[in-house]
């Protein structure tokens, strides 16, 4: 909805025409902004499953919240004002238990999965912030190539970007011709992307500030090409 026609009415006529979706356990109102433009939907935080995802989509929700890992579960997109599943309800829950090492019938840990190839690292000097897409999306782009080649669609996880930046920060990557599936902002520890990115990048950050048990680990990761350094 254009930005200057939301209103109080707005969202007060939203929650009317969702109420009994609103009235069920766990579900709450998602409003955000984006390019000028104000969206809102259903979300639900719980634990989630094939049924729960079916009814999401039923309900033209593009998430759910799984409270136990703390993540986020993208499940459809809006586009020319309509709505599309990104997938079968099935597929989205089997690939997102994969995701945080979860065995499909439920149950099990959240243990890392495995990261195809190695780990691309990129050092800058001085701050940059994350929206900078120049500066990131270039770097992408060459992580990209160097394990996927010329064909390739990808899903970019950025720490601590929040949900209104994420259209502007992938239209930045696209005009840098960097082939997105998604991209997603992560605010917290809980995602095991972060978290191993946050250990690469202090491990990285003690070895380059000299480290010697360090530099060892580092020179033997680049050896093996476990770590592609820009």
């Amino acid at each position: 909805m254009e930005e200057d026609k939301f209103t109080p009415d707005t969202l007060r006529e939203f929650r009317k025409k969702n109420w009994e979706l609103l009235s069920q356990e766990g579900n709450h109102v998602g409003i955000w902004k984006s390019n000028g433009r104000w969206y809102m939907d259903v979300s639900r935080v719980g634990k989630p499953s094939v049924e729960i995802i079916e009814e999401a989509q039923k309900a033209s929700q593009l998430a759910i919240y799984d409270l136990e890992e703390g993540t986020e579960i993208v499940i459809g997109t809006i586009k020319d004002k309509e709505y599309n599943p990104i997938d079968e309800a099935t597929n989205i829950f089997d690939r997102y238990q994969g995701q945080i090492g979860r065995p499909s019938g439920g149950g099990g840990g959240g243990s890392v999965p495995k990261v195809p190839e190695g780990v691309s690292a990129s050092k800058k000097k001085g701050r940059r912030k994350t929206k900078e897409t120049t500066v990131s999306g270039r770097d992408l782009l060459k992580a990209i190539l160097a394990i996927a080649g010329e064909s390739y669609e990808a899903t970019v996880y950025v720490d601590g970007m929040q949900r209104t930046e994420q259209r502007a920060f992938a239209a930045g990557l696209r005009k840098l011709h960097v082939q997105i599936r998604l991209v997603r902002g992560l605010t917290d520890q809980a995602d095991e992307f972060i978290r191993l990115a946050d250990a690469v990048a202090g491990f990285l950050r003690d070895a380059m500030e000299g480290d010697e048990d360090m530099k060892k680990l580092y020179s033997r990761a680049l050896k093996n090409s476990i770590i592609n350094k820009d």
